[in-house]
């Protein structure tokens, strides 16, 4: 099949980082909009709800992951076309990149700033403190486990995450619930996961002294 117009030997390439976050932040005002009818709300509502709290949660971390994929394999500054590609740190990064793939995430991005800038990520401030928690719920989302309640209560992530922030869903009944998911999973909790992968963005990228992927686009779309 033919078609007008198209030249078979141009390669195309699309980035979701941009996208993924636009979903997450889609997902956390659908999920706040269900959480502003309080005691209202139905019993299908509270599962979209949690539904859109654990997608919002998810996309926001994908945002990330796929753009440590691209920076591996495509080198620094890719997103800024041939004028802005970093030639150096692609052809570095290229040789490690299917080792640096079994790494974690949080490893991941601390290597290519190792590699790349010589730095190493400071694991005790923010936002790179809060980003580890969201990467370990999001784990816990994706690798869901049902486990009785004295098993959960036990995890230091969930307790971490009580910590920070304890309040329920509006419309959460009276009585003892699991912390994780019917606590947890709030529209505030997607709002701060979003949050901080963006906050995460423009300071790994300032460390990286290169323009960010997230500039160029309207920030409103990904501001709760």
């Amino acid at each position: 099949m033919k078609f007008e117009g198209f030249a078979p030997d141009i390669l195309l390439r699309y980035n979701f980082t941009y996208n993924f976050l636009v979903g997450a932040a889609t997902m956390t005002r659908l999920a706040g909009d269900i959480d502003s009818k309080g005691k209202n709300t139905t019993e299908t509502e509270r599962f979209q709800h949690k539904a859109f709290v654990a997608g919002s949660i998810m996309q926001s971390v994908a945002a990330l992951e796929t753009d440590v994929w691209s920076i591996l394999n495509h080198g620094l500054g890719h997103h800024l076309g041939s004028d802005g590609l970093d030639k150096e740190s692609k052809q570095m990064l290229n040789i490690v990149a299917e080792t640096i793939e079994r790494e974690s995430l949080l490893k991941k991005l601390n290597l290519i700033l190792q590699l790349t800038r010589r730095k190493s990520l400071d694991f005790g401030v923010q936002p790179v403190q809060d980003l580890d928690m969201v990467i370990s719920l999001r784990n816990e989302i994706t690798h869901f486990k049902s486990l009785w309640t004295n098993e959960l209560d036990r995890r230091k992530l969930f307790k971490a995450l009580e910590d920070k922030d304890s309040t329920p869903p509006s419309y959460s009944p009276e009585g003892r619930q699991n912390f994780f998911p019917h606590i947890c999973l709030t529209h505030g909790r997607a709002k701060w996961a979003l949050e901080t992968v963006i906050s995460f963005f423009d300071s790994y990228y300032k460390e990286l002294g290169i323009k960010s992927p997230l500039d160029g686009h309207d920030r409103n779309e990904i501001t709760i």
